[in-house]
Formats: structure tokens, sequence, C-alpha cells
């Protein structure tokens, strides 16, 4: 959900919730067929530029989506509709294989004795008799996947709090203090460096912040904030920021209004009407055309042109 609200704007999908499921969906087929979508697409074209191509978010969910077609046991993949809450479910598979172990004490019991009655049993002989009983590798196998249920169902839970902590709050209300080994509070965490991202991305770090981390955008990083930095990573910070006011400016000057404070989709719309104007070489110099959008932001202040 997080990275919905990354690409749509968390006001916008907490006013059409009845969506969500719908835009989950279109973002799993995305991601299924992102490297067909990126063979076809033209290199020129504006979607390119877009966060479903940009935001290392969205590429990090990949390794998440999975396809189960009618011949598979889709069961692997989605939980059986069962209107029994999960954890109920889980308890029953607990309670389900505590009567498996305690039926098969006097099993195990009645092997010992009989390996007994020929003699000494040591304890290697024990394990391999534990071991080789069909019942024990049947339950470790499904003790694994019942703990592995119980580790989804905790994160899919943590990530739902977030999402409803998240929605609450207004623009600028989600964000943390943190706290420094001087004593002070900043908004960004200790050993916090300004990240060698895309262009696009770093955009939206600036005028939106960092919804998954709670840092507030950059742009309202105070002196006080950037008093631990470096004096190379202060200066960063400074190009940094004369390179996101120049696309803000070729944005305005596009008739696309900024803001103080912007949803991911304003800074988008900023983004797309100013990042082509900040006089960055549209060309390498073997001739080939340069894809400003999807250059490293650092990238972007070397290939700059200083105006005369």
């Amino acid at each position: 959900m997080e990275v919905l609200n990354e690409l749509f704007g968390r006001e916008y999908l907490r006013r059409f919730p009845a969506i969500h499921r719908f835009l989950r969906i279109g973002l799993a087929s995305h991601l299924i067929h992102l490297d067909t979508i990126a063979e076809l697409l033209p290199e020129r074209c504006a979607l390119r530029n877009t966060a479903l191509f940009t935001n290392p978010a969205v590429q990090e969910l990949r390794k998440y989506v999975k396809i189960a077609f009618p011949w598979d046991n889709h069961y692997k993949y989605y939980a059986d509709a069962s209107g029994l809450p999960p954890h109920v479910l889980i308890m029953a598979e607990f309670k389900k294989q505590g009567k498996k172990i305690d039926a098969l004490v006097p099993k195990i019991e009645e092997m010992l004795e009989s390996h007994q009655m020929t003699g000494t049993v040591s304890v290697s002989q024990i394990r391999r008799i534990v071991e080789s009983s069909p019942t024990i590798r049947n339950m470790s196998t499904v003790l694994a996947e019942v703990s592995a249920r119980l580790q989804d169902q905790q994160r899919f839970s943590n990530a739902a709090a977030a999402d409803e902590d998240n929605s609450m709050g207004r623009v600028g209300d989600q964000f943390d203090m943190f706290d420094h080994p001087d004593g002070h509070r900043r908004h960004f965490p200790p050993g916090y460096t300004l990240q060698n991202c895309k262009l696009q991305f770093m955009y939206q770090l600036w005028h939106c912040g960092d919804g998954t981390q709670r840092i507030c955008p950059i742009n309202d990083f105070t002196p006080r904030d950037r008093s631990v930095w470096s004096r190379r990573m202060n200066k960063s910070y400074s190009e940094l920021k004369s390179l996101m006011e120049s696309i803000d400016h070729a944005a305005r000057n596009n008739n696309v209004a900024t803001r103080a404070r912007m949803t991911r989709a304003d800074a988008q719309n900023c983004f797309l009407a100013g990042y082509s104007e900040i006089n960055v070489k549209t060309t390498t110099p073997s001739g080939k055309v340069r894809d400003i959008a999807q250059l490293k932001w650092q990238s972007a202040l070397r290939y700059r042109q200083k105006k005369v």
C-alpha cells in the first residue's frame, strides 16, 4: 500500500478506498510484464519518466509478485476464504500438531523398549530412530510452513497498521524527529546521507519526503539538522538545492504551480513540466541522445552547462 501512496498520493487514495484492490492488481500486472513493457516502449516515451519505472520501491516489489495459473494449486499463494480469522486457523494448526506429538510419544517409548530388549541404545541410535519416523519428518515440514505463515501474517499486519496510521495524518504530520548522539533531535536519523538516486525520485524526496522511513522532505531540513554534516555533504546539499529550484522555476515558467507542500502527484507534474529545461546536455560525447530523467541527480549536476 505504501508504494501505491507513493504513486498516486496518500490523500487521493484515502478518498477512494474502493479502487485500492484494482490498483494492486494493476501494479502486479505491470511488475510481471515490466521487462516486456520496457522493450516495447520508445526510449523517449514519457511513461519511462514516471515512478512506475524510476522509484526503487516499485522495483523492489517484483520479487513478491507471483502468478497462479489455473492448473496450479492456487492455495499455495492465496489463503482459502473460510471466514475465520487467520490467527484462529494458525492456532488450530498448532493444536492439531500438538495432538500428533502427544500420540507419537507412546510409539517412541515402545520402539525404545523394543531396542532395549536386545541391548543398550546409544544417543545416535535414538536420533536415527526418531529421524527415520515419517510422522516426525511430516511434522517438521508442517511446522516450517506454519512458522512462515506466522511471519507473513505479522509482516502484513504491521504494513496494514502503518497504512492506517499514515492515512489518518495530514501531509507533513507523518514524519518523525530522530534523536542524535549530541542530544539534539533532527529530521533524519543518525548516519543519514543524500542518496545518489535518479533525478526524478530525488525530486520527490526533496518535496514529499520518504514516507517509508518517516523522513520529512529534504527541503525542510534546517541549519541545525545539517550542522552534523561534513563540509562536502553540505556542499552536495547546496548543489542539490540549486538543481531542485531550477526544476521548480522551469515548471512555473510552463504554467505548473509549485507549492510549499506537494503530494506525489503534484511533484510528478512539476518534474515533468520542468526537468527538460535545467540546462543539461542532451547528447553524449558520442552523439547519443541522453535521457535526462533517467540520470542520477549527481550525474545531472556533472552534465549541467554553466550559463554564460
